[in-house]
């Protein structure tokens, strides 16, 4: 089922509440995730379905939009939108690059990508706060937006964000 539908069997297992994949059953009926789907076969999932299936201390693979450069992150925490912190110093050096040389508030449209699905996203390129990651040379972590996420100061969803988010999914947004 999971090859079938391209989500990763971790992911059909939490979308269902169930705690171990093995335990899927033939015949059983389950929810498949990524009903948002957009044309440019990118999904538009709401943050709390992001939430269930991004763990933290897993790790996503970002691809900015604008340049097509990937890099690696890994969930800090997160309770209004993810907090995540680029993996290695390889990574650092990615998200720096996608940002000229220099950290960022800008937000940009990124494709995330996790358990084989794609996902919209949008970051700021700004490292901020606490870290888990001592050994690569980025010092905080930064914000991985989705679909209704909210910003922690406010508690509000940012519209900028929300549009670099549509962006990622092929949309056109002014």
């Amino acid at each position: 089922i999971a090859r079938r539908f391209s989500v990763g069997i971790n992911a059909l297992a939490r979308v269902n509440n169930i705690k171990d994949p093995s335990l899927i059953q033939p015949g059983q009926e389950l929810s498949i995730p990524g009903r948002g789907q957009s044309k440019s076969g990118v999904e538009l999932l709401p943050w709390s379905e992001v939430d269930e299936l991004f763990d933290n201390f897993s790790v996503a693979v970002l691809t900015d939009v604008q340049t097509g450069s990937k890099f690696r992150v890994r969930r800090y925490y997160g309770h209004y939108h993810a907090d995540v912190e680029p993996l290695t110093k390889q990574d650092v050096t990615v998200l720096r690059e996608i940002y000229g040389g220099r950290w960022s508030w800008e937000r940009r449209p990124v494709i995330v990508e996790i358990e084989g699905m794609r996902i919209a996203g949008s970051i700021n390129g700004n490292p901020h706060g606490g870290a888990s990651i001592r050994d690569n040379g980025f010092p905080g972590h930064i914000c991985l937006h989705f679909l209704g996420s909210q910003l922690h100061n406010s508690h509000k969803v940012d519209k900028q964000h929300q549009n670099k988010i549509l962006q990622a999914a092929g949309y056109q947004v002014e």
